[in-house]
């Protein structure tokens, strides 16, 4: 009886202490992913030249001819190499520019380990 309820002493410590570490795990994963979000916003801003709240094709190009661009891009995870290709995977809606949150969903798809179904999903609604 001792041997029983030491056991369930320890596998409920056990169970509860990795309970807890999921939820500690994924409310950093959720914080890290809003504070990448915010900078994002930050990148969009800079990017947005004329302050219209949306970028083009143009203002995308001159950011990337900017001295120390690829510096911030890659701070961020981000390695943007043809300027047209990346500007027609944001531009869902098809209106020549591209809204914040069009630049966000992308952005957050290619950071770190892009998923190949992330890619497949994009290079489909680009059809």
């Amino acid at each position: 009886a001792i041997l029983n309820v030491l056991t369930d002493v320890f596998c409920g410590g056990a169970i509860e202490t990795a309970h807890h570490a999921r939820e500690l795990a994924m409310h950093q994963l959720l914080q890290n992913r809003k504070e990448f979000t915010d900078k994002l916003h930050d990148l969009f801003a800079i990017l947005d030249a004329d302050r219209s709240g949306l970028v083009t094709l143009d203002e995308l190009e001159a950011f990337l001819e900017r001295p120390k661009s690829e510096d911030l891009l890659a701070s961020l995870g981000l390695y943007i190499r043809d300027a047209w290709n990346f500007f027609k995977l944001c531009d869902r809606d098809r209106d020549s520019v591209v809204t914040v949150d069009e630049f966000v969903r992308v952005c957050h798809m290619f950071h770190g380990d892009a998923k190949a179904l992330d890619l497949a999903n994009l290079h489909a609604e680009q059809r």
